[in-house]
């Protein structure tokens, strides 16, 4: 039961992760369009 929670919990921070570096790099193609 526990262990399950923290691989939920893991997963979760992943998913923000992956949204957070897919900003990142939104925002860095975005930079070199208007250069």
């Amino acid at each position: 039961m526990y262990r399950r929670y923290v691989n939920a919990k893991c997963r979760v921070q992943q998913q923000e992760n992956d949204a957070r570096y897919r900003e990142v790099v939104e925002d860095k193609i975005v930079k070199e369009e208007e250069l």
